[in-house]
């Protein structure tokens, strides 16, 4: 490899290896904060949750009224989940989708018969997280995971 090349590949690489969190960050905040899409008709009175209501008592409350939780969440990379993505799944709340890492937003995921619920929250503790929003929309499939 050209001396040039091999100067410039050690001066690049620890910057962009430094930039990977950052943008993985900025990534996830724009997947949660995008405008939502229509919902299809089967979903169209798929938001029974009120925007600003607490998360734990909303929750119960669709439990009560026939919504299943999506079990979506998947160990990403070789890492564990940390912060209140943690906390949720310790507390059994397995329909986390993700967590961000630089705002405290969570997507969560349900279904009721053929409709969808997709629900963000706020919050940092899992006992005073409040629902920002609610949609129609399905979890998107995930990719197997290897072993």
């Amino acid at each position: 490899m050209p001396h040039f090349i091999q100067g410039w590949r050690r001066a690049l690489v620890p910057r962009l290896s430094s930039l990977v969190p950052s943008l993985l960050a900025a990534l996830m905040t724009a997947l949660m904060t995008k405008p939502m899409a229509a919902p299809q008709r089967a979903n169209a009175e798929a938001a029974p949750v009120q925007q600003g209501a607490n998360f734990l008592q909303a929750r119960k409350q669709l439990l009560k009224d026939g919504w299943r939780p999506v079990k979506t969440h998947a160990v990403q990379g070789d890492g564990e989940p940390i912060g209140v993505e943690s906390a949720l799944l310790r507390a059994g709340i397995g329909e986390v989708d993700s967590c961000a890492m630089d705002r405290a937003l969570c997507i969560f995921h349900y279904r009721k018969a053929k409709r969808c619920l997709r629900i963000v929250t706020s919050g940092e503790e899992v006992a005073t997280m409040l629902v920002e929003q609610s949609d129609a929309r399905c979890p998107e499939p995930r990719p197997p995971q290897h072993p």
